[in-house]
């Protein structure tokens, strides 16, 4: 297909969906962010219950990198070690991940419903510091997990370190004990020592750090620093709050506070320079130094500066992990109220989103509770009183001031009367939009509560409180009656009058009253968390603590609108046009069509925010992943596949809708999102090559443009058939060009070459042997007959075409033949049959042949794996290669073989022999109590021999049994061969008894032989007294101190120079 001009439309239709997923929109923007740490080329983020966030350009921007983590958990600790990612996520245990954060796994087994506040990693150790006390340990990157809180069960650990080949914990004691707020150890936890550091207070170790062998601990404002760990030196900062943490940066050492402060020493600790961020007075978390920028994670986002912190922006691109509180609408603008980051805007329905706070001035008025419209001024309910917009949200007036510490949460409007609830204090109603406020009555009401929800209609005023309860006064505020919904303590988080019908959105589920309180009801038993709804005709959609739920008024049954946003807690639910916004605790706020119809809902063909993609047929191929917008970090595949993957190509694929599913689901439901791609105007198809014979059949040229041409186009030059068939016998070869005509897009065209051929003539085939040595051989010069050039083989030579080198290629068949002719399917075999050279083996070898052995076949002794078949020269008298040491004679002889590829010989030298002394042989002496002696003889080989003891009398079994003490020549000979081996032998024994009567005959005792060693011999009496101690070869003459013994049983102990020893009796005769 022809690339002319090509262009892309972009068609955004609206239809009649039924349902369609949750897609999370630009914001706002924000999060309590905590540690940042660098992994690989990435940035990662801790934003707390936000989740994980990542950034590929230096916190330029963000993007969440949360896939694998639980749902509605708060990212509490995060660590980095060696580019591989630690968390610790509230009451779930640990989770790591090897891929820069783009996926996470749980490494928590026996932890994995735990909570851990803080998380140290050094190479495999992991150490985590238990919220309920005390610190758990893995040695082994966190597969298995060790309780190691013997000692310190009472300690909240806040920080961890290594310090002097020493690991140190620090937090505090719920015991407040200051002696109690630094521990060390040795052995990872087995054992702690406590750290006594003077003068620090209560609240024990905040943070800690190590630079130039100083060791710095944080207490309160004060720092510590110690050289050893034993001598301590405090400093005061003076920061007016409590260091929140500590480290390193360049020469420096750095502390984080409170109100956008931190302080560094460059002179280790002695001194400490403030740097403001003018820009908050937010708690400053912790500061980041990356690439000459300074990121300072704060309770209220991300700030950088790019000057060393002279001045300071607000930057939290991408990161949408705040909580919704409130939604609200103008004519111009839809606003959000968050938790405590102000109130945001929206100009296109909610996608995009602006903080707009100018005016707001304290912490408690960024808890924006309450969005209300009046005559398209727009009023603020926050936990410190009553804001107003004249401007859409440009700047606020602080136009009700209900007293310190009292929160407005809840805010309403109705037919000229403001009204809202003050926390301890009462209902106040305005009725000049806010200009002057009156105090209702209190007669009737609980004015000691917070004020959860408030609704006004005429009269009418609906006011739920914290303590379950609930009010209605119908004459605005004069008096009130307890409309409190029974059956236990619920929240009642919304209240909405609608046609004299009352819904109450509670911790209980969803009430309904058709009598303003007076008696309710449940209006599902499948009672839900539900903190706000939104009632649109029949159908009442519901925010819960597990996602949004929709259900008709008539059925009383909700269904889960789960897909994109899944099972996570949402806080609010609007509508907007045809527009569900979702205001979620830790992710901002996600939109998706309404229901339009009937339930349960059916899924739509498109996504919200995605527009339809309408192509002109020869545009060039379409990332899809970025004209959706997946993020980088986006793991999973298009249904239904694509040609080439995240790409669309026209004239490959098929137009339709294309759903991208994510890997992993978000929160306990299937996450996606969906394009629907179509084309506008007639496509051509894709260029084609061909090849006929001029025998063929006629071919229409239509169905080689692909699956996807359309029909009606003009093909040129024309063919005889008047179509687009093409007759080989009739029309010429060449190029044949269909054009399709197009209005909006350029004119489509695509070629179809065809080649008109002969038949071929592939040649006859044959067998060949060849040697494995031979020079390349072109198989073509070996086919028969007269072939045609420009065929191939099957399988391919890699020597070329048509080159055959033994070398590399293998015997087998090889095939010509021409894969692209229709004109002929034949093939020519070429059998090619590889030999060796002849191989003799080894040449030089050399045999020794005992004489008195059988013989040995020389062709064995070759080595190398010789060809047999071959002769031997001198001739052997077995006219073999078989050697009769008896009969041939010792001498050279000559094995020749030969082959096709060649004559091989090799040389053997013979010689005879007569004995060869052998040393792979042992002897084992086993000694018995009755001086007898067990001699066994052991031959290292698998031929036959006989032993001897005194090399006269042979046997064949190499044992001899009985044997006493005195000198052998032991003896081994081989039966049929020439090995033998001979050695003298000394054994161990003694008399029975003795007779020292001076006769000469028997009248000294002494052991008979020995082994090769020396030893002590030791005689005692019957009663175990020491008579005598004797050296080797020495014997007893039966006396005592020169004394002779009477006739009795003795005994003896003979120990050896190796530790080996003997026992034994004897008797003494007089």
């Amino acid at each position: 297909m022809k690339r002319n001009l090509c262009c892309l439309f972009f068609a955004f239709i609206i239809h009649s969906t039924v349902f369609s997923q949750w897609v999370q929109t630009n914001g706002p923007i924000g999060a309590y962010t905590n540690q940042i740490v660098k992994s690989g080329a990435f940035l990662i983020l801790n934003a707390g219950n936000g989740g994980i966030f990542r950034s590929s350009n230096n916190g330029a921007s963000w993007e969440w990198s949360g896939w694998g983590l639980p749902c509605n958990e708060q990212v509490l600790a995060l660590a980095e070690y060696n580019s591989t990612l630690y968390a610790s996520i509230s009451r779930s245990g640990i989770f790591f991940s090897t891929d820069n954060g783009a996926s996470w796994r749980p490494i928590n087994t026996g932890i994995q419903d735990k909570t851990f506040y803080s998380l140290f990693v050094d190479r495999i150790n992991l150490f985590a510091g238990n919220s309920q006390g005390g610190m758990y340990y893995s040695g082994d990157n966190g597969t298995t997990w060790f309780d190691r809180s013997v000692g310190v069960t009472d300690m909240g650990f806040t920080s961890f370190l290594y310090f002097n080949s020493k690991l140190y914990a620090g937090g505090r004691s719920s015991t407040l004990s200051p002696s109690r707020a630094l521990f060390e150890t040795s052995d990872n936890g087995v054992t702690w020592k406590p750290i006594i550091i003077p003068g620090i207070g209560p609240n024990g170790v905040q943070s800690m750090v190590v630079k130039d062998g100083l060791f710095y601990v944080a207490n309160d404002d004060t720092v510590f620093i110690s050289s050893d760990g034993v001598i301590w030196n405090s400093t005061s900062v003076n920061t007016n709050a409590s260091i929140v943490s500590m480290g390193v940066t360049g020469n420096s050492v750095y502390l984080t506070t409170s109100a956008g402060r931190y302080y560094v020493s460059p002179d280790n600790g002695v001194n400490w320079n403030l740097v403001q961020n003018t820009s908050t007075n937010a708690f400053a978390n912790q500061v980041f130094f990356s690439n000459g920028k300074i990121i300072m994670s704060t309770n209220q986002g991300l700030y950088e500066s790019f000057d060393s912190g002279a001045t300071w922006q607000l930057n939290n691109t991408g990161i949408t992990g705040l909580q919704i509180e409130s939604f609200g609408e103008n004519s111009n603008y839809i606003f959000s109220g968050t938790n405590d980051q102000g109130v945001f805007r929206s100009s296109d329905g909610g996608l995009n989103w602006e903080l707009i706070n100018t005016g707001i001035n304290t912490f408690n008025s960024l808890h924006v509770t309450s969005i209300i419209n009046v005559n398209d001024d727009m009023y603020l309910g926050t936990g410190d009183g009553v804001y107003k917009s004249t401007n859409n949200g440009n700047s606020w007036d602080f136009i009700f001031n209900p007293g310190v510490n009292i929160s407005t949460h809840a805010l309403d409007y109705d037919n000229g009367v403001l009204v809202t609830g003050a926390s301890g204090t009462g209902i106040y109603i305005s009725n000049d939009f806010g200009v002057t406020w009156t105090l209702a009555s209190t007669n009737g009401i609980n004015t000691g509560a917070d004020y959860e929800s408030i609704e006004i209609i005429g009269n009418t005023i609906i006011v739920s409180t914290n303590n379950s309860e609930l009010f209605i006064s119908e004459n605005l505020g004069a008096s009130w009656n307890n409309r409190s919904i029974p059956g236990g303590f619920s929240t009642t988080s919304d209240l909405q009058l609608i046609n004299n019908k009352l819904y109450a959105a509670t911790s209980r589920g969803l009430f309904v009253s058709d009598n303003l309180g007076v008696s309710w009801s449940l209006y599902h038993t499948d009672i839900k968390i539900i903190n706000d709804i939104a009632i649109d005709g029949d159908k009442i959609y519901a925010a819960t603590s597990t996602g949004v739920y929709v259900t008709n008024q008539a059925l009383g049954e909700w269904y889960p609108l789960c897909e994109g946003l899944g099972i996570q807690y949402t806080n609010e639910i609007y509508i907007k046009d045809n527009v569900l916004l979702a205001g979620t605790f830790t992710s901002s706020v996600w939109r998706r069509f309404k229901i339009l119809g009937g339930l349960p809902p059916e899924e739509d063909e498109r996504t919200i925010g995605i527009d339809d993609l309408v192509l002109c047929p020869d545009i060039a191929e379409v990332n899809l992943a970025s004209y959706v917008g997946l993020p980088t970090s986006a793991r999973g595949a298009w249904m239904p596949s694509l040609s080439k993957n995240g790409f669309f190509s026209p004239g490959l694929d098929a137009e339709g809708t294309y759903k991208f599913v994510y890997e992993n689901d978000l929160c306990g439901c299937e996450a996606y999102v969906k394009v629907n791609i179509s084309l506008e105007g007639l496509f051509a198809g894709n260029d084609n090559d061909m090849t006929l014979c001029t025998v063929s059949d006629p071919v229409d040229l239509f169905e080689r443009l692909g699956p996807y041409a359309d029909e009606g186009g003009v093909w040129s030059p024309a063919l005889a058939s008047g179509t687009g068939v093409f007759d080989p016998k009739i029309d010429v070869q060449g190029i044949y060009t269909y054009t399709v005509t197009n209005n909006g897009c350029p004119n489509d065209f695509s070629e179809v070459n065809v080649t008109v051929s002969d038949n071929v003539d592939v040649g006859i085939g044959g067998d060949f042997v060849l040697c494995y040595s031979s020079t390349p051989i072109n198989l073509f010069t070996l086919l028969g007959g007269t072939p045609d050039v420009g065929g191939e083989w099957i399988p391919k030579l890699s020597g070329g075409i048509d080159l055959f080198n033994p070398a590399i290629e293998k015997s087998g068949t090889y095939a010509y033949y021409f894969p692209d002719s229709e004109c002929s399917n034949d093939k020519a075999e070429i059998r090619i049959t590889l030999v060796t050279k002849a191989n003799s083996g080894i040449s030089n070898g050399a045999v020794q042949v005992c004489i008195n052995s059988g013989g040995v076949d020389l062709f064995n002794a070759l080595g190398a794996s010789p060809d047999s078949g071959g002769s031997w020269s001198p001739s052997l008298a077995s006219g073999t290669g078989f050697f009769n040491p008896k009969i041939d004679a010792p001498g050279l002889y000559t094995y020749t073989v030969e082959n096709d590829c060649g004559t091989d010989i090799a040389n053997i030298e013979v010689s005879i022999y007569e004995s060869i002394k052998m040393d792979n042989y042992s002897i084992s002496i086993e000694a018995s109590e009755n001086n007898r002696n067990t001699v066994t003889l052991d031959v290292d080989s698998t031929l036959q021999y006989e032993f001897s003891l005194d090399g006269i009398h042979f046997q064949r079994e190499p044992v001899f049994y009985n044997v006493s003490g005195g000198a052998y020549t032991v003896m081994g000979r081989e039966i049929a061969g020439c090995r033998y081996f001979e050695e003298k032998l000394l054994l161990v024994g003694y008399a029975s008894f003795f007779t020292p009567n001076g006769d000469g005959v028997n009248d000294i005792w002494f052991i008979k032989g020995t082994s090769n060693q020396n030893y002590n011999l030791y005689i005692y009496d019957r009663y175990g007294n020491l008579l005598k101690n004797l050296q080797t070869a020495q014997g007893w003459d039966g006396t005592f101190n020169g004394r002779p013994l009477p006739s009795s049983d003795y005994w003896f102990k003979l120990v050896f120079e190796d530790g080996t020893s003997k026992l034994g009796h004897f008797a003494l005769k007089r």
